[in-house]
């Protein structure tokens, strides 16, 4: 099976080429909201972190989903997960992202795998219908997640 990589060439930079695509519009605007990130340079390459995208999360094979974006250091381990929605009323309280599953499943792989006695959860939302980035962090102890 034939796979497809983004190929970029030259000088374009990502967002040009990511907005050339053949995509549709609320998406593009989902793409240039996701340029205003200002915290995407913290991701940048450095040789203390390590980098997982797409990571696969499978624990006892009951529950199957895939981090965005896990950023591993000595001084902090943090998940990222990108959401894209049409209007910033649709981002939940934190107290509603503490009790999402999604937070605990990840939060517990990612502590676990890792043995971190803490681990930082961002949810990074982007508007679709304008040009918009909010966050809300989560500061998680193990046994947070494990209640």
């Amino acid at each position: 099976m034939a796979e497809d990589f983004i190929n970029l060439q030259g000088d374009t930079p990502l967002l040009e080429y990511l907005s050339s695509l053949p995509v549709d519009e609320d998406l593009k605007k989902g793409i240039h909201s996701l340029a205003l990130n200002a915290d995407l340079d913290e991701y940048k390459a450095d040789p203390t972190k390590t980098l997982y995208v797409e990571q696969k999360v499978n624990i006892c094979d009951v529950y199957i989903g895939f981090i965005d974006l896990l950023i591993h250091s000595p001084q902090r381990t943090t998940i990222v997960d990108h959401k894209f929605i049409s209007n910033k009323r649709y981002i939940p309280r934190d107290e509603d992202l503490l009790e999402d599953p999604q937070t605990a499943v990840y939060t517990y792989a990612a502590s676990t795998f890792f043995d971190l006695p803490e681990i930082t959860f961002e949810y990074h939302y982007y508007g679709t219908m304008s040009k918009w980035h909010e966050k809300r962090k989560l500061n998680l102890t193990r046994g947070q997640d494990e209640d």
